[in-house]
């Protein structure tokens, strides 16, 4: 297993020389560390990229929203001139259908009257 990871170790009588080992943990660390380093900044990069991403989406959500509300207020106020209008004119037809009825009675008592026709 030494051999496969290429350790300098060598076998002196029963003692093992670990120098070799010592400097490729000292290796394996400092990689260890850069990568994680570099997994931290790019982590955070993206973090913000994604972050800006959403406020921006939440900031073009927002003024839709707010360009609809403001687009169903002005409905509402075209509806409410519209009611008014069509109020106005019924009001208009009732006052006319009440003067014609009015006329229409004053007519039809002139012509019945006993002796109006004749003379």
């Amino acid at each position: 297993m030494q051999q496969m990871l290429g350790s300098s170790l060598e076998k002196q009588g029963n003692i093992f020389t670990g120098d070799g080992w010592r400097g490729r943990l000292v290796f394996v660390q400092r990689e260890m560390t850069r990568i994680s380093t570099e997994a931290k900044v790019d982590s955070q990069a993206k973090s913000k990229t994604l972050e800006s991403a959403i406020s921006q989406t939440e900031t073009r959500l927002r003024t839709e929203v707010t360009n609809l509300e403001k687009g169903l207020d002005d409905l509402r106020f075209e509806v409410r001139e519209v009611l008014q209008i069509v109020k106005d004119r019924q009001t208009q037809q009732d006052e006319l259908h009440a003067t014609m009825q009015q006329m229409l009675a004053v007519f039809r008592e002139t012509r019945l009257e006993p002796g109006s026709e004749g003379e």
